[in-house]
C-alpha cells in the first residue's frame, strides 16, 4: 500500500480505532511500537481513541532494524512478564482465539500458532526472558539486512509453544484473528462496508503490540 498503516483512516476516524478497542477488552495495558522519531505524531493521532487506557508509545533504538526491534523495545517498555504482539493492520483480533493461546503458554517464553505450515510471529505472545535472546541476534547482525531480522529469528533460543490450527479449529472464525492486510485490495475484502483513506500524517511504519 505504501506508506504507514497505522495511519490509515475512516470516515475520519483512524482505521486502529477498532483494534484498539478490541484489544482493550482484553489487555489493560497497550504498548505501541514505532518507527524511531515517531512517537510523539502516533501519540498525538491515536489519543482519541484511547480514552482511559493505559498506553505507552516506545520507539526502534535505530531504523532499518526490522520488526524484532519493535518487538524488542515493547517488551522493554511493558510492565507486564508477557505481551501479546500483534500488526497493526490485522484488525479482527478474535478474543477467543487469543484467550486460548494464553492457555497454551504454561512453561513456555513465546507462543504462537502455525496457519498452513507457518508461525504467526505478528499474533503471538512473548515474555520478557525472550529480551536476552533477541538482543543476541540482533548483536550478531541479522539486522543489518535488508527489512532486519525476522521475528523467528530468535525461536530456536527459547521454548517455544507451537498452537496448532487444529487446537483452535473448534473456534468459530478464528482465521479472521490472523488475517491482516499489504494492499488495498486486500484491505477491502477483509472491510469491504468500511471506505478507508490515508492520513495526510502518514509515516514511514509502524507496528502495535
Amino acid at each position: 500500500m505504501g506508506g504507514n498503516k497505522l495511519f490509515l483512516t475512516r470516515g475520519g476516524a483512524p482505521l486502529q480505532e477498532g483494534l484498539i478497542a478490541r484489544m482493550s477488552r482484553i489487555f489493560s495495558e497497550l504498548v505501541f511500537c514505532v518507527g524511531r522519531g515517531e512517537s510523539g505524531r502516533a501519540e498525538a493521532f491515536l489519543r482519541p481513541c484511547l480514552g482511559g487506557l493505559r498506553a505507552v508509545f516506545t520507539e526502534d533504538r535505530e531504523n532499518g532494524r526490522g520488526p524484532l526491534e519493535g518487538l524488542r523495545q515493547g517488551l522493554a517498555a511493558s510492565r507486564r512478564e508477557w505481551v501479546f504482539l500483534i500488526g497493526c493492520d490485522m484488525p479482527f483480533p478474535n478474543e477467543a482465539v487469543i484467550r486460548a493461546m494464553w492457555g497454551r503458554t504454561g512453561g513456555a517464553d513465546a507462543a504462537a500458532a502455525r496457519l498452513d505450515g507457518y508461525p504467526m510471529s505478528l499474533h503471538a505472545f512473548y515474555r520478557k526472558s525472550c529480551l536476552p535472546h533477541i538482543d543476541r541476534v540482533m548483536e550478531d547482525g541479522p539486522h543489518t539486512q535488508r527489512g532486519g531480522a525476522k521475528i523467528t529469528a530468535f525461536y530456536a533460543d527459547v521454548a517455544l509453544r507451537v498452537v496448532e490450527e487444529a487446537e483452535l479449529a473448534f473456534l468459530p472464525g478464528y482465521r479472521d484473528s490472523f488475517a491482516g492486510f499489504n494492499t488495498r485490495e486486500e484491505l477491502e475484502r477483509l472491510m469491504p462496508e468500511r471506505r478507508c483513506t490515508r492520513s495526510s500524517r502518514s509515516l514511514s511504519r509502524s507496528r502495535s503490540a
